[in-house]
């Protein structure tokens, strides 16, 4: 409302569930006139609108997974992360993780990223909001994983299954690029562990779709 009356358009600067230290611009106003002093050189007591758009900023000491979309991924990636250590080795655990992560994944497609406009009821813009979108998505769900996991044939393979599955179903040629580069690096994972060659086959293999698109 206050972005309305003042013909302004607020740009947030941070994701939800971003760390910020003390003091951190949050926001920038652009079209807000700054308080204007009376005649007696005081200035208004209402809530102006840099007040407004500090208080619509909700602060907490942990991410919640409420509108942290990011978080979520984060947190099955890492049951997959533990289920791959060498103390706990269960690639059970770690498979159904990535099942889950390309559920996720999935449902994520529409989520494009860029900047996200919030419009009055005139449909004017009046604020801006940056958003990640399904790159960053993908890049939290399976980066470690492939990384710590690289030496475990049988996961590494089911990656590229679940991989190949989104491939089909997206229908953004971007999102098809960055299935195909994760694969890819897949690939590029296992063979640096020195595999014994039939299993660093069947890793190509499996990741042969990613090779004909364009990355």
């Amino acid at each position: 409302s206050q972005a309305t009356a003042a013909n302004g358009v607020i740009r947030v600067l941070h994701a939800e569930g971003e760390h910020l230290l003390k003091g951190a611009p949050l926001a920038r106003m652009r079209g807000f006139d700054p308080p204007v002093a009376d005649e007696h050189g005081e200035e208004p007591t209402d809530v102006g609108p840099i007040d407004a758009c500090r208080g619509a900023f909700i602060f907490g000491i942990e991410r919640t997974l409420e509108h942290d979309v990011e978080l979520g991924f984060r947190q099955i990636s890492d049951i997959a992360l533990k289920a791959l250590s060498p103390g706990i080795n269960d690639p059970t655990t770690a498979m159904i993780a990535i099942d889950r992560l390309e559920e996720a994944l999935d449902l994520s497609f529409d989520l494009r990223p860029g900047t996200f406009g919030v419009h009055d009821s005139d449909g004017a813009i009046r604020v801006l909001i940056p958003f990640e979108g399904f790159p960053n998505y993908l890049s939290i769900a399976f980066d470690q994983i492939r990384h710590y996991g690289a030496g475990d044939v049988t996961v590494m393979l089911h990656l590229l299954e679940a991989l190949e599955r989104l491939a089909g179903r997206c229908q953004e040629t971007c999102d098809r690029q960055a299935l195909a580069a994760m694969a890819l690096l897949v690939v590029d994972e296992t063979r640096a562990q020195s595999l014994p060659e039939p299993d660093g086959a069947r890793i190509a293999a499996a990741a042969r779709w990613a090779m004909v698109i364009p990355v």
